[in-house]
């Protein structure tokens, strides 16, 4: 069974421990030598989000990376020449974080030390392992008025190996659906960015780790499945990790090296933490930014919503129905309640109000935390309920 390990922020899901490895030179799988292109600028934060978040560190500067086995292999490149249709040519988009690190066989992540606030029904049993059950979160979903799932994916060839074996049943529990006349949501990548802590990301071997992840993913990910945004495929990020100094050409290299391995574009989606490249760190935080040469992407969002709020960051909105970690080890104890759903749907309306065409739901079943919308033992279906209406109240202003 695999521990929770504290957080320094909140509004953030608890983490598995990990041990980690020193490699100083991780390789990228399939190598790409095309030239770097210069990514769609997305709009500028307002001057107040120009503030790193408070959830942006979670460890300390010296955590040494983490790499892949010297026997890991990222999957091959799906063969198919052509994507499917974009999920919408026009209007408003919904997003949900999907944890899928589940299994109750093991009680991985679901067990007696690790006491859980919200707790998921019995039927089916919840597993990243289970088509059924995967099947059943992906029907609910489409139900509940989502366009798109981002699994929260912790890369391949790590310690978290539910991270690309989870992949295989949702992928099945797609074509199942899809076989039976069904209209699952699609499939973009949300990477969660811990696996990076203690990476330079100005080096060629930092950004060939990171892609090398980005790449992984989309390799396990049939392209008739993949979520298209302006006919783009979604890379949906996470906020940088203790260590982690970047600049531009991070994000040159990710849509140079995407294009040139998958042939399409990729649409690319930072949390506001990447804002500004980050030039040295000191032991809260970031230490120093240069932004001089502000970073650009198809898009940016604030995580922290199920427990701060909507905030006008970005162009993707985004909310969350509340927040608890008072069961979490080492976490200060920060509580939002839920007021029977009205700080949802609050900040729901806040969100139609900013007329942005992206919105992401913080999250579907993430327990721990207790920011989930999904049926519950406590909630039942309430949130799926409610949620139904609010994307419906959404959608219709596109």
């Amino acid at each position: 069974m695999i521990p929770i390990s504290p957080s320094a922020g909140g509004g953030r899901s608890a983490k598995p421990l990990r041990s980690s490895t020193p490699s100083p030179s991780p390789a990228r799988v399939v190598p790409s030598g095309v030239a770097s292109q210069q990514p769609v600028a997305s709009q500028p934060p307002t001057p107040q989000a120009r503030v790193t978040p408070t959830v942006t560190s979670g460890l300390e500067p010296t955590v040494t990376p983490v790499s892949p086995s010297a026997t890991a292999q990222s999957a091959p490149i799906p063969t198919q020449s052509q994507p499917s249709p974009p999920v919408h040519t026009n209007g408003n988009l919904v997003f949900t974080y999907y944890y899928y690190w589940y299994d109750q066989a093991t009680n991985a992540h679901l067990g007696p030390t690790q006491p859980l606030p919200i707790h998921p029904v019995p039927s089916p049993e919840t597993s990243y392992k289970s088509v059924a059950w995967h099947e059943q979160e992906l029907q609910d979903m489409t139900f509940a008025g989502i366009d798109v799932v981002l699994p929260v994916y912790w890369g391949f060839g790590s310690q978290e190996q539910w991270s690309t074996d989870g992949l295989g049943p949702l992928v099945q529990a797609e074509d199942d659906l899809t076989a039976a006349g069904k209209s699952p949501p699609k499939i973009g990548l949300f990477f969660d960015t811990t696996i990076m802590a203690g990476y330079d990301l100005t080096t060629e071997a930092g950004i060939a780790f990171f892609y090398a992840n980005v790449h992984d993913f989309f390799s396990r990910i049939p392209r008739s499945q993949w979520a298209l945004v302006d006919g783009k495929p979604v890379v949906w990020m996470w906020t940088p990790q203790s260590g982690n100094v970047f600049g531009p050409s991070l994000f040159e290299q990710i849509y140079s090296r995407f294009t040139a391995d998958f042939g399409i574009r990729p649409y690319v989606v930072r949390e506001a933490g990447w804002y500004c490249a980050i030039t040295t760190w000191v032991s809260t935080g970031p230490g120093t930014r240069d932004c001089s040469q502000p970073i650009q992407t198809d898009g940016m969002y604030s995580w922290g919503a199920a427990y701060d709020g909507y905030k006008d960051v970005g162009n993707v909105a985004e909310v969350g129905p509340g927040y608890d970690e008072r069961l979490i080890p080492g976490r200060p104890g920060k509580y939002r309640p839920r007021d029977d759903g009205n700080w949802y749907q609050m900040n729901f309306n806040l969100a139609i109000a900013s007329q942005k065409k992206l919105l992401a739901i913080e999250t579907w079943n993430e327990f721990h935390e207790a920011t989930a919308i999904c049926e519950t033992v406590e909630y039942g279906r309430t949130y799926l309920d409610l949620t139904r209406q609010l994307t419906a109240q959404y959608k219709s202003t596109a």
